[in-house]
């Protein structure tokens, strides 16, 4: 009875172990067997999944204790089903030996034999295995004989499998007895799963919970429609994400002007990483040509949230004397990289963090930003395509039953992508009859403050244009009639305030790209042609735009949806309807005048002669 009492307890722990760390198990017996069910945990579909069921060591469930022992001496109990060779019995006899041979207290454990043994003569009985078994009383024993057994499970002949098909997860027609079951899922390369703890279970009528959980990644770009430019992350609130494309604040999709920056956020789930030793946890960030991380600001703040919503801690700004580091930063060419490590150390490194169970099931907020630079891609119409997309993913520890870190199994979220676009205006000059005016220059002011442009010639016009898209979805060609400018950044040499020139007799429009949808352009001319006269008030415009359901593609432009380049026309008309002073006609006039003036000067006193001579 003393070693039945001593099997109980090595079960029970076992039992335990597994309790902590698994989906629900839902066991009912029959006629024909016990069945598992295997339940959902409100993170990972059990349905989805695929498992395996290895009977070990046979024998009766002991009702007394809610079966969740074995019951019996020796007679009762028998080889499993999955152990039905000598060969596999002496394979899992070894593994149980070797993993726990610098364990000086299993004593029982160092005295098993297989049958190849030297001495004793026979091997070890099933009966004797489990006595053995019983001195791994803790759950780290337990999660290291489960590793051994998985490391012969492929050798084993599985008792049943569930394939994962979608239907409830069931495992049938198992008989009484002690039991490895192993998650046999494939988790994809990308996906937002991972694979459930070994379990160590007496099958029967019982309930057990499996511990399956996996991060999820969310990225945003802010979206400046009459807001602020930049975000607010001072007040340590959790920022809300919009669930449209576009809309004031964190969006899919954003717009802004080349030079402007580019502010983005990462949105990552905190999962129960208790059955991991270690966590491996990291963002991967890459950046379209068109945009230039800003390694100058850097990573502005990791903060940390609640599954409540309250705030943490900041990780960026920890000080702390545990030669834990910070999440390591690198960026190398247009990839950024925030590795956390070891997620449970990273975290447990705050001084704010001292139980995880208090974060898990929150989220990691990471902010950083970009600039939109010369290479950017731009949308000269509504079928121009093309924006400058920012994607991230999170590569994340899939399988408990590995450390998680260094060379073990992960996988990668499914890529979140959002899209940065930036426009084109066209100002065309004409004369009072509609017709194109060449000879002007302009500005381009935003408020109280004159733009800078670039102007395009020769490779630099060929290079610019070849990253514009027109309405029909080709690249913009020069035209001859036409100056082009791009917007500057503050690295610009050659960048002017001037658009035009005043002593040109050839072009009538300019083209300006990298334009913001947001911003308000006022656009003055300030000189005209010889003989015109300039403009006086100053032409208000702005860019607008709406996105498909996803933001990688337009809808409209600027109120069109074929076509949609914005223009401002702005006509100029002569001075005077009159010839100008100093012409010839109006000399005419004037000397004209004159000689009737002296005509009707000599008929008055040729008259008045008359008269006295009378």
């Amino acid at each position: 009875m003393k070693k039945t009492r001593r099997i109980a307890a090595m079960i029970a722990a076992l039992t335990l172990a597994a309790t902590l760390a698994a989906p629900s198990f839902m066991m009912t017996a029959s006629a024909e067997g016990y069945t598992v069910t295997i339940n959902d945990n409100g993170k990972v579909s059990a349905k989805t999944h695929s498992f395996s069921a290895y009977q070990l060591i046979a024998g009766t469930p002991n009702e007394e204790d809610n079966a969740q022992t074995l019951t019996g001496t020796d007679s009762a109990f028998t080889w499993g089903a999955a152990l039905d060779t000598a060969t596999k019995q002496d394979a899992f006899i070894t593994v149980v030996k070797t993993a726990f041979a610098s364990d000086s207290t299993k004593t029982k454990v160092a005295a098993l034999q297989p049958s190849t043994a030297e001495s004793p003569a026979t091997p070890s009985t099933p009966y004797q295995v489990a006595e053995a078994l019983g001195e791994l009383t803790s759950a780290a024993d337990a999660a290291k004989l489960a590793a051994a057994i998985d490391a012969i499970s492929s050798t084993l002949t599985a008792t049943q499998t569930y394939a994962g098909n979608g239907d409830a997860a069931t495992l049938t027609g198992l008989n009484g007895g002690y039991y490895f079951i192993k998650d046999t899922t494939e988790i994809g390369s990308t996906s937002n799963d991972a694979s459930s703890k070994f379990i160590l279970q007496v099958v029967s009528n019982q309930t057990v919970k499996i511990k399956t959980d996996a991060p999820t990644l969310e990225k945003k770009i802010w979206h400046n429609d009459s807001t602020t430019d930049a975000p607010n992350t001072e007040n340590n609130t959790a920022p809300t994400f919009n669930t449209t494309v576009t809309g004031n604040g964190w969006a899919d999709v954003g717009d802004n002007q080349i030079g402007d920056t580019v502010y983005y956020c990462i949105k990552t789930y905190i999962p129960d990483m208790s059955e991991y030793e270690t966590y491996k946890y990291q963002i991967n960030d890459t950046f379209s040509e068109g945009l230039t991380y800003d390694a100058t600001a850097g990573v502005t703040k990791i903060e940390v949230f609640d599954k409540n919503g309250a705030y943490v801690t900041d990780l960026t700004a920890e000080t702390t004397d545990t030669g834990v580091a910070k999440p390591d930063v690198t960026a190398s060419g247009q990839t950024l990289t925030v590795n956390f490590v070891d997620l449970k150390e990273c975290l447990l490194a705050s001084s704010d963090i001292t139980d995880l169970t208090n974060v898990t099931g929150g989220y990691i907020y990471t902010y950083y930003q970009a600039t939109l630079n010369a290479d950017a891609l731009v949308s000269g119409g509504v079928n121009g395509q093309q924006n400058n997309p920012n994607t991230a993913n999170l590569t994340y520890s899939n399988n408990p039953n590995q450390s998680g870190s260094g060379d073990n199994s992960t996988s990668n979220t499914p890529d979140d992508t959002v899209y940065e676009w930036t426009y084109t205006y066209e100002i065309d000059k004409t004369d009072e009859n509609n017709q194109p005016l060449a000879g002007a220059t302009f500005s381009v002011s935003v408020g109280s403050s004159k733009l800078y442009f670039v102007p395009l010639t020769g490779d630099a016009l060929t290079a610019a244009l070849a990253k514009v898209k027109t309405a029909d979805d080709t690249p913009l060609t020069a035209s001859n009639d036409t100056l082009y400018y791009r917007v500057a950044k503050s690295t610009d040499a050659n960048a002017t305030q001037t658009i035009g020139d005043a002593n040109d007799t050839t072009h009538t429009k300019y083209y300006l790209i990298g334009l913001d949808d947001t911003k308000t352009y006022s656009i003055a001319e300030e000189s005209a042609p010889a003989t015109y006269s300039p403009k006086t008030t100053a032409d208000e415009k702005t860019i607008s735009d709406t996105y498909n359901a996803t933001g990688n593609e337009l809808a409209t432009l600027n109120g069109e949806d074929a076509g949609g380049l914005g223009v401002d026309t702005i006509q100029n008309f002569k001075n005077s309807t009159l010839p100008s002073t100093g012409g010839m006609g109006t000399t005419l006039f004037v000397v004209g005048g004159g000689v009737t003036a002296v005509a009707a000067g000599i008929y008055l006193i040729s008259k008045k002669r008359s008269k006295e001579e009378e």
